[in-house]
């Protein structure tokens, strides 16, 4: 079906909870959070690029750790990081 499709250059919007089965199919997947667009992008921008905690944990990334960048330095919850030098 899907190679069908491609080749007769048909759009089509699927639905789907499974990341995998988007990013088989996929040229593009846009990931919503209770009606929130989080990110739109390619199955590897997905993947390898995710924009924030939501899509990480969607793409199946475990060891998340928050970290801010502010003024040249990162905050980390070991402590600050400077790694201007």
């Amino acid at each position: 079906l899907f190679s069908y499709i491609k080749n007769q250059n048909i759009s089509l919007l699927w639905v789907t909870h499974d990341l995998h089965e988007a990013s088989l199919f996929s040229d593009a997947i846009g990931l919503l959070n209770f009606g929130k667009l989080e990110q739109w992008g390619s199955p590897e921008e997905i993947m390898f690029k995710p924009r924030n905690i939501f899509v990480a944990e969607f793409a199946g990334y475990k060891n998340i750790i928050a970290i801010k960048h502010e003024h040249g330095k990162w905050q980390t919850p070991w402590g600050e990081w400077d790694w201007s030098h």
